[in-house]
């Protein structure tokens, strides 16, 4: 895990200064400008990169701000803001381009300056280290942790940024599965935003909505529950009902109804999601599939399966186009599909569903991942149903001895495979070894 001390003082800095130091001389062009006038050439590119950058066409807006670094650079200082802001603009469109490695050197960069000039704990500084803690949590939240708890720290106690950082912290903790200490965290930010803003502001309510899927995540549906229904009735007074809050916590709030089996509610509110999402924001949203895959799992859930498998179908095919054969979503969906195929009576296409499903989720995440476990169990299962025990039984140990190993003995899907192993040694009469496994379950 990276340190503050290493973002502060790194040779991998000094080599970048060297390297923009020699970009600024082999495109000298501005030297003969005047300050001034370099700033409002300079403010009048920021405005062009904005557009840009709003347009997609990213390659111009890259261009235009490396010219903008020269020009700050060359006329109005190294150490200057419009120098630094450069460099900000550059990390970010380098993100955006996915060329990762040239945004990180901007954005460290940036923070070396800024805390030469400035100050570690000046505001310009602080705002660089929002930006490149959200640049590095997007790749990695094990390295965007400690820049962002960094940003808390060196922020004052009256400064209002202090509820934004407290979240972002809170975010970076969730995303690395410390979820009690994200809980602790975003609450105290709730708290500062409804003290600070009210219950009505965007940002009470966004933080509201993540307190409550952060305790969907720990399994703490009717925390989670009470929450939604709070907060979603303010929401509805606040926005239109097509604004994405809106719509995911309808979303949300429809699966916690699902799992508790209330299921007119629950397909009232997807279908109200649905509608919404897709208007607003077309067939392919991650939103709009995510409510197709749990409405798909509530006709599942309710026997209406020929509905159910559309859904998966549709799901299938929309993740296929946008992530490719290989991905886990893939595995995820052709799983669904086998099983709905399963129940209808379509066992040669359920069998090959299960299989490729667990071919590919082996590949993506290996076959030691939970949900290579899931698949493994689902297809066994499948065969244990068709009467292939001999081919079952290896597939439900594998899958067993796997959770065994890296959930643990006492975990949900061990105990299950457990169970699902004994009742297939009772199916086969083979009591003794029935029975034993049923007691350790």
């Amino acid at each position: 895990m990276r340190t503050m001390k290493s973002i502060f003082n790194s040779r991998f800095f000094k080599l970048n200064f060297i390297f923009l130091l020699s970009y600024t001389v082999l495109h000298s062009g501005f030297a003969q400008v005047s300050p001034e006038k370099a700033k409002e050439l300079w403010d009048s590119r920021q405005t062009r990169i904005k557009v840009l950058f709003q347009e997609g066409n990213l390659g111009e807006a890259l261009n235009i701000a490396q010219e903008s670094l020269t020009l700050a650079e060359e006329s109005i200082g190294l150490e200057s803001w419009q120098s630094i802001s450069s460099l900000l603009n550059l990390g970010q469109i380098h993100s955006e381009l996915d060329q990762l490695e040239n945004a990180n050197q901007m954005y460290e960069l940036a923070l070396e300056r800024s805390v030469t000039v400035f100050g570690e704990n000046a505001k310009e500084t602080l705002d660089i280290l929002d930006n490149y803690g959200e640049f590095l949590n997007s790749i990695d939240p094990e390295m965007a942790g400690p820049v962002l708890k960094e940003a808390l720290r060196l922020t004052s106690a009256d400064d209002p940024k202090i509820a934004s950082r407290t979240k972002a912290v809170a975010i970076n903790l969730g995303e690395m599965g410390l979820f009690s200490e994200a809980e602790l965290m975003l609450s105290k930010a709730l708290k500062a935003y409804k003290e600070n803003l009210g219950e009505e502001n965007t940002e009470t309510l966004s933080t509201s909505v993540k307190l409550a899927q952060l305790y969907v995540s720990q399994g703490k549906l009717k925390s989670a529950q009470e929450l939604f229904e709070k907060v979603l009735p303010i929401m509805l007074n606040v926005f239109d009902e097509t604004n994405f809050l809106i719509l995911e916590t309808k979303e949300n709030l429809a699966e916690i109804y699902r799992q508790q089996s209330k299921f007119s509610q629950a397909e009232s509110l997807f279908l109200e999601s649905l509608q919404g999402a897709v208007k607003e924001y077309g067939d392919e949203d991650t939103l709009v599939v995510q409510i197709k895959s749990h409405l798909a799992q509530l006709y599942e859930d309710t026997g209406r399966l020929k509905e159910a498998l559309n859904l998966h179908d549709q799901v299938y095919k929309i993740e296929l186009v946008l992530l490719g054969e290989e991905h886990p979503n893939t595995a995820g969906n052709l799983n669904n599909l086998a099983s709905v195929h399963r129940r209808l009576g379509n066992y040669k296409k359920s069998e090959k569903f299960f299989r490729q499903s667990l071919k590919i989720m082996i590949a993506a995440l290996g076959e030691e991942s939970p949900q290579a476990v899931s698949v493994m169990n689902n297809l066994a299962l499948f065969l244990e149903n068709q009467g292939l025990y001999d081919e079952a039984e290896p597939l439900f140990k594998k899958a067993f001895s796997i959770s065994s190993r890296i959930q643990g003995d006492r975990h949900p899907t061990t105990l299950a495979l457990l169970n699902n192993l004994a009742f297939l040694y009772e199916s086969q009469g083979d009591f003794s070894r029935s029975e034993l496994n049923y007691k350790k379950v």
